[in-house]
């Protein structure tokens, strides 16, 4: 008798074990998921382009400016404002699709010395909003590190895997633009945060970003046309 009662009770305590187990197991799930799918409160994009949209602040203030500079031959700086840049990438093609991942609804912060981009993944049905947060810096050489901080989803961060995947995606970009070197220095930038010539094309010539300064809403760049 007292042996099938002890066995009763053991039976209880590893009925009991199990059931806490699991609940802790579907708690930890639920927690992940809750910090994946979590919308950070900045990020609020501007609304897809419709019917072939071009941005006006790209078209009427931001081309003319580089390219009417370009053509002194000479330093200039260019102020671009959050709300101009955000325009321009909402009102870009979108989505952009990578195999199994989907990015949309991309929208930029600029806080002091800090920028932090954000959209929304869709990676094999799963969406999240993704959130990269840079400082970038040039160096006494005038190399320019992105610095890559963080990268979360929601509010879980997946800094390594992001960096697998950026990586990827740019690789696969670089294939159907096999010369463009600047894109391929971005895409180093992003895998191991390696410093590159900030140099890129302009119209019909190349330029080079010899200053950066970031403050809340607004970054300014200086640029010297390139022989």
């Amino acid at each position: 008798m007292n042996k099938r009662r002890y066995e009763k009770k053991r039976k209880k305590k590893a009925l009991r074990a199990l059931c806490v187990a699991s609940a802790l197991v579907i708690a930890a799930v639920l927690t992940a998921l809750a910090m994946v799918l979590h919308t950070p409160a900045g990020y609020q994009p501007l609304p897809p382009a419709k019917d072939n949209q071009v941005s006006p602040y790209l078209t009427h203030k931001l081309a003319p400016d580089v390219h009417n500079n370009i053509q002194l031959d000479k330093p200039f700086d260019i102020i671009v404002p959050q709300d101009g840049f955000n325009e321009i990438i909402a009102l870009g093609d979108w989505p952009q699709r990578f195999g199994e991942v989907t990015i949309s609804r991309p929208a930029v912060a600029f806080t002091e010395e800090t920028i932090v981009v954000m959209g929304t993944v869709n990676i094999s049905g799963l969406k999240s909003v993704i959130t990269i947060i840079t400082k970038p810096k040039l160096d006494d050489a005038g190399l320019l590190a992105l610095n890559l901080e963080k990268v979360k989803a929601g509010s879980f961060n997946i800094t390594g895997f992001a960096r697998l995947l950026a990586t990827r995606i740019m690789n696969a970009q670089l294939e159907s633009m096999p010369d463009e070197e600047w894109l391929r220095n971005l895409s180093a930038a992003v895998e191991s945060n390696k410093p590159f010539e900030p140099v890129f094309p302009a119209y019909d010539k190349r330029i080079r970003v010899t200053d950066a300064k970031i403050k809340d809403m607004e970054v300014t760049l200086r640029f010297i046309p390139e022989p």
